[in-house]
């Protein structure tokens, strides 16, 4: 099967190969020595304080290489053999400026070969996000809306002789790997609230327990991104 370049990668392809070489050859040297993270967005601001790039260029840069990263391993080839594939898809992109040859395609080759060799934090990070989104629901964001409702007497006949406060905790999910969010509601009492902090925080301690079981291995815990809002 011939490779096509997607539409939303030829701008981060553009970038690779207009970037001046001292800026790209620090922006790889630089990557290679984070931590890997769930998050190309945090990978790109940690990069854009060390090399004088804007952030919004690496960002580009590392999703189109990240996105390759996910061919690589499932198409099983050869980063030479991916590289090659890409080279040759260019002809086909809908950009002009990417329809290169000579010098240019000799530029372009070596540098895409060179970032598809940081496996060890853009792979592992890009591997990381497909892990995490292998599951029926992620979570998205969170809101919590009090609202008072009048408990009347028997009849509704009369003043109200009491009120209740009461929560409506929206939780807002993805399906999959999925762009799109779905809502979740649920109302919640003061003791609903106490008792859903309380496993909250049960959750963070196991975390923590579990990262010093890791850190005594000598094993790297990723850092998970920090959900949309």
């Amino acid at each position: 099967m011939n490779l096509q370049v997607p539409r939303r990668y030829e701008a981060g392809l553009l970038k690779l190969l207009r970037c001046p070489q001292e800026q790209f050859d620090m922006m790889f040297v630089e990557l290679e020595q984070l931590d890997p993270v769930l998050s190309l967005e945090e990978l790109a601001t940690q990069l854009s304080q060390k090399v004088n790039l804007p952030s919004s260029d690496i960002r580009d840069i590392l999703s189109t290489v990240g996105g390759l990263y996910l061919v690589l391993e499932d198409r099983d080839v050869t980063r030479e053999s991916l590289v090659d594939d890409v080279c040759d898809a260019l002809a086909d992109t809908e950009s002009p400026e990417l329809h290169l040859e000579g010098e240019s395609i000799a530029l372009f080759r070596e540098r895409l070969t060179r970032a598809l060799s940081c496996e060890d934090v853009l792979g592992i990070c890009v591997k990381g996000v497909g892990v995490k989104s292998e599951h029926e629901r992620l979570f998205c964001s969170a809101r919590a809306l009090a609202d008072v409702r009048p408990v009347f007497p028997l009849k509704s006949e009369g003043s109200p002789q009491g009120f209740l406060i009461l929560h409506t905790l929206r939780i807002r999910y993805h399906e999959g790997a999925s762009a799109d969010t779905n809502d979740f509601y649920v109302t919640l009492d003061r003791a609903d609230v106490d008792s859903l902090l309380s496993v909250l925080q049960r959750a963070k301690r196991k975390e923590d327990s579990l990262k010093i079981v890791f850190d005594k291995a000598n094993l790297s815990v990723m850092q998970a991104e920090r959900g949309c809002e």
